[in-house]
């Protein structure tokens, strides 16, 4: 748990994430762990493919058949840096910031993000 003055820098951070980085959303958590899991399996999966590349010396060949699955579409990257819980944290960009909610167990329900100059809807 949180003490009050960790939960408030904490609150500091995300606020200066949403100022720096300018995610549209929050993004879905559920979704933020569900890809997260996905991509621990998809870098285990090429983790082991890469132990068994060496044992069979196959080299080149293998190397060139695993490139393209780890192709992201440019429209889907944008979408993740659009989304608050998908950007990596501005003051640890080691981690993503669902991590960072999900494991000090703090929801982030929406924000509001004013610019000088901007009109208001």
């Amino acid at each position: 748990m949180l003490s009050e003055e960790e939960l408030e820098q904490l609150g500091r951070g995300l606020c200066q994430q949403v100022v720096g980085m300018r995610p549209s959303s929050v993004g879905l958590l559920e979704d933020f762990l569900r890809e997260q899991e996905e991509q621990a399996k998809r870098d285990a999966q090429l983790d082991k493919d890469a132990e068994e590349g060496e044992e069979k010396k196959e080299g080149e060949e293998e190397k060139e058949e695993g490139e393209g699955e780890e192709i992201v579409s440019k429209e889907e990257e944008e979408k993740e840096e659009k989304r608050l819980l998908f950007q990596d944290y501005v003051l640890d960009p080691d981690i993503k910031v669902g991590t960072l909610v999900a494991d000090n167990h703090i929801d982030v329900m929406d924000f509001e993000r004013f610019e000088c100059g901007e009109p208001l809807d």
